[in-house]
């Protein structure tokens, strides 16, 4: 409880006795046990909780003992091994009030605080697009635009006044999250794309944005990659206002679920760079084409190898022929991703083998693609460290992976709905 009595000071010394707490809350704040069950959206009767908005405190309550309880029971909450997190709002716990224990980064010993009666009131600079988590969506991460310089308003626990300060960095990400929470909002309403989050050789984060059957994004610190751009297929639309303006784009084929003109040009500034396969540059001739089984580096030292994309099914090789299509494996900084585009599991998946990718996402759909045995025989033969199935139309994902895992493969397959 060190970093607690950091946070609170003399508060402990000024606990008195209150009346004004519900008998819910008192219940829960006032249960056997330091740490709190932490309500998640897998529960309707937990996500009613997680979405109504929270009221403030009186001071009264705050110099009460509940409180004291309530904060050193949240703090307990998300420092324990099973949370470990960075972050709990009232209402995760239960509670419907209006307070926050964040770990302060910005400070030395990065102390977890507790603030009540919580409030953003300004910001500065632009916004980051980042990888974030919550405790309540548990088994899922995603990507949200925050500020990185934030206002913030609550009352003090030293002096039971109104106080702002400014918080910058991964504080105020932190901050900006866990606000949301008391007003009703998750991470997920932010950006509804989840993602995989993959760590560099030199600690940077690389993450895999999975947005809509064959369309997915790449964040690299500030480099914005998107991959088959399409603003609507199958009428589920995708929100690029969310994102940054990418610095790259490439697109592994012509088809209209891979090759959307009008999205490429609404995305594209002047830096933006094009990189596309023969059968797209033909139908559209901007940017650069690249050729099957040619490498090209990139800015910030990232690699990019095309691999051929095609059909060898007889009866389905007028779908993807050889030769027009590519697959893509970029190498950020020693992260590979492979982006199979539009094929069937081909030899020249040997090459993909060799490079000893972190992630393949493997097109899965018969007639177009892959069938999911053809989808782990590919896994199989390229064996990556995670495998994330894509172009999915109504192809059955848990039998790619129950077989894999059955097969103690070693692949850790994640299977995400957005990309049907």
């Amino acid at each position: 409880m060190k970093r607690l009595f950091f946070a609170f000071g003399t508060f402990a010394l000024l606990a008195a006795s209150c009346s004004s707490w519900s008998s819910s809350e008192r219940e829960l704040i006032n249960a056997d046990g330091d740490v709190m069950r932490v309500l998640t959206v897998d529960n309707p009767e937990d996500t009613l909780v997680l979405r109504t908005p929270c009221t403030d405190f009186t001071v009264r309550e705050l110099k009460s003992k509940t409180f004291h309880r309530l904060a050193e029971k949240m703090i307990a909450t998300v420092t324990s091994p099973e949370q470990d997190g960075v972050g709990i709002a009232g209402p995760q716990v239960g509670i419907g009030r209006r307070v926050v224990a964040v770990q302060r980064y910005d400070k030395p010993g990065k102390p977890f605080e507790v603030y009540p009666n919580l409030r953003i009131i300004g910001h500065s600079g632009k916004r980051q697009l980042g990888p974030e988590g919550c405790l309540s969506v548990p088994g899922r991460r995603g990507m949200v635009r925050r500020y990185q310089r934030v206002d913030i308003t609550y009352t003090s626990l030293y002096s039971f006044k109104d106080t702002t300060e400014t918080v910058n960095g991964y504080t105020a990400v932190i901050f900006q999250h866990e606000a949301d929470h008391l007003d009703g909002v998750l991470y997920t309403d932010r950006n509804p794309y989840p993602a995989v989050s993959l760590k560099t050789a030199s600690g940077a984060s690389v993450n895999v944005i999975m947005l809509h059957h064959g369309s997915v994004a790449i964040s690299y610190g500030d480099y914005m990659i998107q991959v088959d751009p399409v603003a609507e297929h199958g009428g589920v639309k995708v929100d690029y206002s969310l994102f940054p303006k990418p610095d790259l784009i490439l697109v592994t084929h012509d088809h209209g679920d891979h090759l959307d003109k009008a999205t490429i040009s609404s995305l594209s500034l002047e830096k933006t760079e094009l990189i596309q396969s023969l059968s797209a540059f033909k139908k559209y001739p901007y940017g650069s084409m690249l050729q099957n089984l040619k490498f090209f580096q990139l800015p910030r030292n990232i690699g990019l190898s095309t691999i051929p994309a095609y059909n060898v099914t007889p009866e389905h090789k007028q779908f993807h022929e050889r030769g027009q299509g590519n697959g893509y494996v970029l190498d950020i900084d020693g992260v590979k991703i492979y982006i199979s585009g539009d094929t069937e599991d081909i030899p020249e998946m040997m090459y993909v083998a060799a490079m000893n990718v972190d992630l393949a996402l493997l097109s899965v759909n018969q007639p177009y693609t892959m069938t999911p045995e053809q989808c782990v025989h590919a896994a199989s033969m390229i064996a990556p460290k995670i495998l994330v199935p894509y172009h999915l139309g109504d192809t059955d994902m848990q039998s790619i992976k129950d077989t894999l895992d059955a097969r103690n493969s070693g692949i850790e397959v994640l299977l995400f709905e957005e990309l049907r």
